[in-house]
């Protein structure tokens, strides 16, 4: 399998923030996560992240049930989120 990073593009405000896509491109700033992709053509992932916490994304996988183990040892304060992953992302 291959590692790769992309960048996660949040929305929301205050404690709603949360991920909403990943991107390949990487820009100058952002929250970024290394996740092995199995298919370069994936066309979501997701992601495991901190509720009400700035911009935290703990882990991220082309597969839920791999963050899943890790969600349950974490507790109930995070999520996990399936996002686009989107080749240019704003």
């Amino acid at each position: 399998m291959r590692r790769r990073t992309v960048q996660v593009h949040f929305e929301g405000e205050g404690e709603e923030r949360r991920p909403a896509s990943a991107s390949r491109k990487l820009r100058m700033s952002g929250r970024r996560v290394l996740i092995e992709l199995e298919a370069e053509a994936a066309d979501s992932l997701f992601l495991l992240y901190r509720k009400r916490a700035v911009e935290v994304v703990v882990a991220g996988a082309l597969n839920r049930t791999s963050l899943e183990a890790l969600h349950a040892r974490l507790g109930p304060e995070y999520a996990i989120i399936e996002v686009p992953l989107v080749e240019n992302a704003e």
